[in-house]
């Protein structure tokens, strides 16, 4: 569930800072998509036990952009610079989560932003029943 609510976290910051009209996919790219867009895929997740019943979580994000135009590089720069900004801080359920890595590169006409974030996840007990009474019958047979 975190990692679909940081994902909509995202479009809705690359929605706020690039406009509605921007197109932001998160499912698979379709054939003849709109450009200039974006598309948001999680690369990784992992997890490990820091207490009994809390964990850390680093989520592992890639948001692509697809610009348009002949003035393609200059478009990514521009949007790279953006996305630095936009992507340091998520807010979900009220939390801020900050993000603990970003780096970014081109590759044939298209800007790959790479973001992680540090999730602590705090699970819920288990909440036991008593037992009841046990009747315990022990027979030993000798021969």
């Amino acid at each position: 569930m975190i990692l679909n609510r940081m994902v909509d976290a995202i479009k809705e910051k690359l929605a706020v800072d690039f406009g509605d009209e921007m197109k932001i996919y998160t499912e698979d790219i379709p054939q003849g998509l709109t450009e200039p867009c974006f598309f948001i895929t999680v690369l990784s997740s992992s997890q490990r036990r820091m207490k009994k019943l809390q964990y850390d979580r680093q989520q592992a994000l890639a948001i692509q952009y697809i610009p348009y135009g002949n003035m393609k590089n200059k478009d990514m720069y521009d949007t790279v610079d953006t996305l630095y900004d936009t992507l340091e801080m998520l807010v979900i359920d009220g939390k801020g989560f900050t993000a603990s890595k970003m780096n970014h590169k081109t590759e044939n006409d298209v800007l790959h932003f790479l973001v992680d974030y540090h999730v602590q996840v705090q699970k819920e007990e288990a909440e036991q029943t008593p037992m009841e009474q046990v009747e315990w019958n022990n027979v030993v047979n000798s021969k």
